[in-house]
């Protein structure tokens, strides 16, 4: 199993718990490429940056029309993708359909310049399109009081309260602008035809939201998003403005109506390699999850500051670029602890201290 490429995918899984089958072993689309993972289902490759790689795109054919599934973040890279596969692959046939699994940059950031270049519509869940047209809009603007607050309660330290301040938005700035004013909302349960194809919308949370994912039932296929991975876990971090909420709990009761679907599921998932093995995969993530409560359990021995738990949980200390993702991941934990009635906690000056109220978790 690969080694989690940053602390936004915060851990690795030392010894699955059974191999996952991939049906395509280590092939993948280059720039400009696309390889068919299924009749009339296309996989294409966005480039991101240097610590994601890439988001992998769905074109779902529908004779001389196609759909296309997620984006990429904006960005002239990412653009320089898109018009090759326009211009190359995909010549002489119209995009009819953009449809976004949830509102993070990466599977949202081009929708304007896609849905604007090509006339196409979007469809979203509503809920990822008001997250969207929010972060969009939050961006231009100065960082929020919330999110400075959220740094202080982690305990970061002044200096870096202050070098966060100084980058501003950083990437974010440019890698999403506001989505389309208009959509079409899509929500679960409604079904989405691509050709033969009928995909069935199934909605998760957690990572976003109103995450959504693709089924067709009649192919054994899912456009899983990041709600499951197969060499990472989905990002679980409550936003500064519902620092309380609980996405690892959010995350599990999803998790039950993915269990519904078989086992040999071909998954599609947003990053890395189509990949078979559902069950296991989530039997594995949900080890993964259990792992990191018992040491942070064992961890809160006396009281710690977010900020303290960051090595729980993270092979190596995350740097200024990273700090943010890594102070959500452990709130994450930390909220679904005192859920469970684990963990209490105290506010000093700003700052939260979290202590054990036992010595250890029943499973």
């Amino acid at each position: 199993m690969a080694r989690e490429p940053s602390c936004s995918r915060p851990d690795i899984v030392a010894r699955p718990i059974d191999a996952l089958h991939f049906p395509l072993g280590d092939r993948a689309p280059g720039e400009g490429e696309v390889i068919e993972v299924a009749p009339s289902i296309l996989w294409a490759r966005i480039p991101l940056d240097d610590i994601l790689g890439f988001i992998n795109v769905w074109i779902l054919e529908d004779g001389d029309e196609f759909t296309i599934v997620d984006t990429g973040i904006a960005g002239e890279e990412a653009q320089r993708a898109w018009l090759g596969l326009f211009s190359g692959p995909l010549a002489g046939r119209k995009a009819n359909r953009l449809v976004v699994t949830h509102f993070h940059p990466d599977h949202v950031g081009l929708s304007a310049w896609l849905c604007d270049r090509f006339g196409i519509g979007l469809s979203m869940p509503r809920t990822e399109w008001l997250m969207a047209r929010l972060l969009a809009m939050e961006i231009e603007h100065p960082l929020p009081p919330e999110m400075v607050g959220l740094w202080r309660y982690a305990g970061w330290s002044q200096s870096e309260v202050d070098d966060e301040l100084a980058r501003g938005w950083g990437m974010m700035s440019w890698a999403m602008p506001r989505p389309p004013a208009q959509f079409e909302a899509i929500s679960a349960g409604q079904i989405l035809p691509a050709g033969k194809r009928q995909f069935r919308l199934i909605t998760t949370r957690g990572h976003s939201p109103e995450h959504a994912c693709l089924w067709d039932e009649a192919g054994g296929i899912l456009i899983g998003g990041d709600q499951v991975l197969p060499h990472s876990t989905s990002g679980l971090s409550p936003r500064p403005c519902e620092v309380e909420a609980d996405p690892l709990r959010e995350w599990r009761d999803s998790v039950l109506l993915l269990r519904d679907l078989p086992d040999d599921t071909l998954v599609l998932p947003s990053h890395d390699r189509p990949f078979q093995g559902l069950h296991r995969r989530l039997d594995q993530l949900e080890l993964i999850y259990e792992r990191r409560l018992d040491r942070l359990m064992a961890f809160l021995d006396r009281p710690r500051r977010i900020v303290d738990c960051f090595e729980t949980i993270f092979r190596t200390p995350p740097g200024p670029a990273l700090r943010q993702n890594a102070t959500g991941e452990v709130l994450a934990y930390l909220n679904r602890l005192r859920a469970e009635g684990l963990v209490e906690r105290r506010i000093e000056n700003q700052v939260g201290w979290f202590e054990a109220r036992s010595s250890g978790r029943k499973l």
